[in-house]
């Protein structure tokens, strides 16, 4: 369901980040299941977490951006490795050059 230029992402998103909701947005979220159902977690999410005492770790930033960062040199590492290995074999490939000069020869001569 569309509403005003917005989608339903775009309107549980707001309501999710605690967004103040413009009346447009109000009535679709009245007359749409999902926004609707979405609404009312978040509400019912909200209400259960004010009476909860959360203590956080003060490293915790860092220790997801660790894991963050390491995931992401992994999955580079992995990426080029097979980047190459994927590829050797196909320049390596007799059949594979000529195809290439063949075709550069059409281009060269074709233009004449």
């Amino acid at each position: 369901m569309i509403s005003k230029n917005k989608n339903c992402n775009l309107v549980q998103e707001s309501i999710a980040w605690g967004r103040v909701i413009d009346l447009e947005d109000k009535k679709h979220i009245l007359n749409c299941n999902k926004c609707s159902a979405v609404a009312s977690q978040i509400e019912e999410l909200d209400s259960l977490m004010k009476n909860e005492s959360i203590d956080i770790p003060s490293d915790f930033v860092d220790r997801i951006m660790l894991k963050i960062e390491k995931q992401e040199k992994n999955s580079a590492s992995f990426l080029s490795s097979n980047w190459a290995e994927t590829l050797m074999p196909i320049f390596d490939n007799t059949i594979f050059r000529w195809g290439i000069s063949g075709i550069g020869f059409l281009f060269a001569f074709s233009a004449h």
